[in-house]
């Protein structure tokens, strides 16, 4: 399971509001809803098929219950709480934020169901965070072109992963994502 969409940004210092942490994960939702009773105070809505444009196995989505609720746990107070400005907190604290956990996730393209598998592409505060380039592609296909602009800066300045590159373009792609992601391979991610 690995950080993405905002929470990845957030961890590369590309923006610093966070509204929602998404969990990706390649796991069956068998083990994925075992590990579920684990969040306990928080209340969950759950979809086995994906909305439009969509082609996930699984969306889960947990939300908090609200403090002083009967089910809620009492837990310290952070900085994003009780303001409309989310702390870029990662997911060891939870800053009481909804928590999107998505299985399978994949987009339907004019080519086909494009598949975004949960890679990892580094660690922020001790938690697995997704491939910047499945973000990327990610983005660039649900039009969040903003977003996608952030991580293509990020990937030209520090360099992409070329497994990962490799691996995204076996995916139906649009041509110009696909050429965004060769370009990419002029310059591959420094070894740590």
């Amino acid at each position: 399971m690995v950080l993405g969409g905002s929470g990845l940004l957030a961890s590369l210092g590309l923006i610093d509001r966070v509204r929602d942490w998404d969990l990706v994960t390649d796991a069956p939702v068998e083990r994925v809803l075992s590990a579920v009773p684990a969040f306990r105070g928080w209340s969950g809505s759950f979809r086995l098929r994906a909305r439009q444009p969509y082609a996930s196995w699984f969306f889960l989505r947990l939300t908090p219950v609200p403090e002083g609720a009967p089910d809620a746990e009492p837990g310290p107070a952070s900085a994003g709480r009780g303001s409309s400005r989310a702390s870029p907190r990662p997911p060891g604290g939870l800053c009481r934020r909804p928590v999107d956990l998505i299985g399978g996730f994949a987009i339907r393209t004019a080519s086909g169901i494009c598949q975004l598998p949960a890679l990892q592409g580094g660690t922020w505060e001790g938690v697995p965070t997704a491939s910047p380039e499945v973000w990327l592609v990610a983005y660039r296909l649900l039009n969040r072109h903003d977003r996608a602009d952030l991580l293509a800066g990020y990937l030209r300045q520090h360099g992409a992963a070329p497994d990962c590159v490799a691996r995204m373009l076996r995916e139906p792609l649009p041509g110009e994502v696909r050429r965004e992601l060769e370009s990419l391979l002029d310059s591959p991610r420094a070894a740590p």
